[in-house]
């Protein structure tokens, strides 16, 4: 019996909780398109429904080990701390990761719920492509959560978001790539 329930036990690895699509940043290739969002439309999920959101999702999953908490811009919710304080209420996942770009103020009542030992702040490190307001904003971020207590993490320097990847590059004319695709169909 017991081995049959580990069978049956809906695990995953991973799940990514969409808080909002507005940004602070305006990244041609975002992947979560918020450039393709007309201005009105960028907008914050009400917290009512992302709270009816938790509350059904993690009762029909038996654990998760990440929880990413993202948008847009997760911190541009006027509700982040207590979306994060409603997310820690559940017992089967083991972290959540809230990813930010570092470039929107972050203020201490923000931080409020956050202090739980599943919580980290996963800022992005877009320094060489950000203005110089950004980055100010994105080093007094990290100072901000540092002297509250909350942990967090600075990822290296990636600007594939904002600066295109050499892979869009191919140098291959259109005739070749038809020529490839062709030979992959059959």
């Amino acid at each position: 019996v017991e081995a049959l329930a580990m069978l049956t036990a809906l695990t995953l690895t991973s799940v990514t909780l969409v808080i909002n699509s507005r940004c602070s940043l305006g990244c041609k290739f975002c992947t979560s398109y918020m450039n393709e969002y007309p201005q009105k439309k960028r907008t914050d999920i009400p917290f009512e429904q992302i709270c009816n959101d938790i509350d059904v999702f993690f009762d029909a999953v038996d654990s998760v080990g990440t929880v990413t908490v993202m948008g847009g811009e997760p911190f541009m919710h006027p509700q982040i701390s207590q979306i994060i304080e409603k997310l820690c209420t559940k017992k089967n996942f083991g972290l959540i990761s809230i990813a930010t770009s570092g470039t929107w103020p972050i203020k201490e009542e923000h931080l409020t719920g956050l202090h739980d030992e599943r919580v980290n702040i996963s800022f992005s490190n877009y320094t060489e492509s950000i203005t110089e307001n950004q980055k100010e904003w994105f080093y007094k971020n990290i100072e901000t959560v540092k002297k509250s207590g909350v942990c967090y993490t600075v990822g290296l320097f990636s600007p594939e978001w904002i600066i295109p990847s050499t892979l869009y590059h191919l140098d291959i004319t259109e005739q070749e790539m038809t020529e490839k695709k062709q030979s992959c169909t059959h």
